[in-house]
């Protein structure tokens, strides 16, 4: 932290060659019990194979744990494990670092509340990043202090890489091969809410700023002469957008060279980009090739989003992709409609997540991918050192789909009208699909080895289609991944690692939730 009455001390720094904001995270987002326990069939898996998640310890990493004080209330009622509970789950959460709780107070143990209820005898720890170092700090820790199944539900918008691995997925990688960790992730909510394309540069034009003129820009041309796109909001909305170009990052490199050129990002007031009201100008020249700008809408309005150079001697940017965070009015047909599972939250070396609204699980059609879950198809061109790759590589994200909108007994607001909050989100789908993971360990003996984790699960995996596009997608699509998991198949699966595969009696678990 920083006091910001010394801000302006950070000019005389000679041990820095930029300095930037920290971003807080984004969390992907409700006696009760979470409908998506029975929607993926976790509650079945307990009883057919007697698995209670025994034996497996679950990190989760969210926004914070108890900052609104409920946490010895939901242990005393039997929503999360602890001393007290009334069930006899009373191995407590370790608390490895209390978040700031911005976005969204307690999602952590929103999410805890529903592994509980999937995998009740599973271990729990937590661990409130306040920023992206400190994220990997996190996994790192909950690493060290036992948990071999990590979920998170954070995004890091712009400050994480997209073309190139970052450092999350760097440890991810190196902590899945040697302790045997796996990793889910939210895909995050922002539906196809993306636009990514090649520079298209446009005549060089002066752009200002409350009338004073900032300097000529060059404009990307979305398609026949078209510079902007349009955003409708309403006051007091928050939005953003994030823009990222394929480019090297000076902070992951270790021979901290950084990107060669440069692109900024405007909301402008105009449809021919001449005046905007909010920009991110900032030069990443030898930095990191990002830009980022937030609003909060003081009134109804209408901006234009647009992308320019500035006219220097730097050479034109290439490929390059933006994301919108914020539900919105835009033209997301014609023009933003691209994949928006990008870094670790699409990495390979985690699970990722796509969420099913819980009553959509058992439509005549299958189950329905919820509207906001993000699409895959983002585009690795670079390794994690920065440096181009061979060819591009496309990932196969998401993985797999998995409940939300269920209750928990604190979080989120009433949307089915049944006195409790529903908690919405990929945030709430990757727990379901923690707890899951829990039950087939128990089930496997511990012998279910991290890289065999997905192909169980695939297997366990009920397809779904893609209701954009007008025929049935057999197997994997970018929207729900390879299918809707179904724990009871999983679990029944995974046994067949345990070499001592028991007969199942079928013996009910019952943690005492109703």
């Amino acid at each position: 932290t920083f006091p910001a009455a010394n801000i302006g001390n950070l000019v005389n720094l000679t041990t820095a060659r930029f300095v930037r904001p920290s971003k807080a995270p984004t969390s992907y987002t409700g006696p009760v019990n979470s409908q998506g326990d029975a929607g993926q069939r976790s509650n079945i898996a307990r009883e057919k194979f007697g698995v209670t998640g025994k034996g497996s310890k679950i990190g989760i990493l969210s926004t914070s744990w108890d900052l609104l004080k409920g946490a010895d209330a939901g242990v005393a009622a039997g929503e999360i494990p602890g001393a007290g509970n009334p069930n006899g789950y009373a191995a407590p959460v370790k608390v490895l670092k209390e978040g700031n709780g911005l976005n969204a107070p307690d999602e952590g143990r929103a999410m805890a509340e529903i592994i509980h209820d999937v995998a009740p005898a599973a271990e729990l720890a937590f661990y409130g990043p306040g920023n992206l170092f400190e994220f990997v700090d996190g996994i790192q820790a909950l690493a060290d202090d036992g948990s071999r199944i990590i979920v998170d539900d954070l995004g890091w918008g712009e400050v994480e890489p997209w073309f190139q691995e970052g450092p999350a997925e760097t440890l991810m990688r190196d902590l899945a091969l040697k302790k045997n960790i796996t990793f889910i992730s939210s895909a995050g909510n922002q539906a196809t809410d993306s636009y990514e394309g090649v520079f298209n540069p446009s005549a060089a034009q002066t752009i200002s700023v409350d009338g004073v003129a900032q300097g000529q820009w060059q404009l990307h041309d979305f398609g026949n002469g078209q510079l902007t796109v349009p955003i409708k909001f309403k006051k007091d909305d928050r939005f953003g957008l994030a823009l990222q170009w394929d480019d090297r990052w000076s902070t992951f490199a270790p021979d901290m060279v950084g990107a060669t050129t440069d692109l900024d990002l405007f909301f402008f007031l105009d449809p021919e980009g001449t005046s905007y009201a909010v920009s991110d100008r900032r030069t990443s020249l030898n930095a990191d090739p990002y830009a980022g700008a937030a609003v909060v809408a003081p009134f109804d309005d209408t901006l234009y989003i647009g992308f320019g150079k500035k006219l220097d001697a730097s050479p034109p940017a290439g490929k390059f992709k933006a994301v919108l965070f914020g539900g919105l009015e835009t033209d997301r047909e014609n023009i933003i409609n691209k994949g928006t599972a990008v870094a670790h939250n699409g990495s390979r070396w985690s699970i990722s997540s796509c969420a099913v609204n819980y009553p959509d699980i058992n439509g005549p059609n299958g189950p329905i991918p919820a509207a906001f879950s993000s699409v895959g198809g983002v585009q690795r061109t670079r390794n994690q050192f920065g440096d181009p790759l061979p060819r591009p590589i496309v990932l196969l994200k998401p993985d797999f789909c998995s409940p939300n909108a269920g209750n928990t007994s604190f979080f989120g607001g009433d949307a089915d009208d049944d006195g409790l909050p529903n908690f919405f989100g990929t945030s709430a789908s990757a727990p379901h699909l923690a707890g899951v993971v829990a039950l087939m360990q128990e089930a496997s003996g511990g012998n279910l080895p991290a890289f065999a984790v997905g192909p169980v699960l695939r297997f366990a995996a009920r397809d779904m289609d893609d209701p954009v596009t007008p025929q049935f997608d057999f197997g994997f699509d970018f929207r729900t991944g390879y299918g809707f998991v179904e724990a009871d198949k999983a679990v029944n699966i995974a046994s067949y690692f345990n070499n001592r595969r028991p007969h199942f009696p079928g013996k009910r678990h019952d943690h005492g939730k109703q």
